[in-house]
């Protein structure tokens, strides 16, 4: 089978499983450790197949650094969130990170991957990048955790469609990302 379309799999069953979840509403029946450690989980996974398993090792390695970059458009789900929050379902707490940080973070990934820029100068950028990336989500981490020990239902509308995906697929989907991306560039030069 074609890598490209090993990967393509994978993702597929991945969405799959996030919205099989979401359906059935079980992020909320996780308790607060529980989620984080999913989170976790998930993107140990990801980043787990990405390395240890040959063919998909070496077809990573292959990837050329922007491209890496591109799929982080994905957390301009962010802005939804904000929507949400304006709605009354999400807390301001976890919106100023998982809300605005990720939107804010995906705007920049975008220009990064598709900028000139010459190679050290991209270098430099993605490493900023990566570490402010994963700074945000080590915030939205622990802003999760608080908020579900201080009351869960603070963050309900996480266990139902579409919001549940942000848990079960963009967050470690963003995690596994950018610790390949800050991998990627502390190797380049510059």
């Amino acid at each position: 089978m074609p890598v490209a379309l090993l990967v393509r799999l994978l993702l597929w069953l991945w969405l799959g499983g996030a919205l099989a979840f979401g359906h059935h509403g079980l992020w909320g029946r996780f308790p607060p450790f529980g989620q984080l450690a999913l989170v976790l989980a998930l993107a140990a996974g990801a980043f787990s197949l990405l390395h240890r398993v040959p063919t998909l090792a070496r077809w990573r390695e292959g990837l050329d650094e922007r491209v890496l970059l591109l799929p982080h458009g994905i957390r301009l789900a962010g802005i939804y969130l904000v929507l949400r929050h304006l709605e009354g379902d999400l807390p301001r707490a976890f919106i100023l990170a998982a809300g605005l940080g990720e939107a804010c973070l995906a705007a920049l990934a975008l220009p990064l991957a598709l900028a000139p820029l010459a190679d050290d100068a991209r270098a430099r950028a993605t490493r900023i990048w990566a570490v402010a990336s994963l700074v945000n989500l080590g915030l939205i981490l622990v802003t999760l955790l608080r908020l579900n020990l201080q009351g869960p239902l603070q963050l309900r509308a996480l266990a139902e469609l579409p919001l549940s995906l942000f848990p079960t697929l963009v967050l470690p989907l963003a995690l596994t990302g950018s610790v390949l991306v800050l991998q990627r560039a502390l190797r380049a030069p510059g």
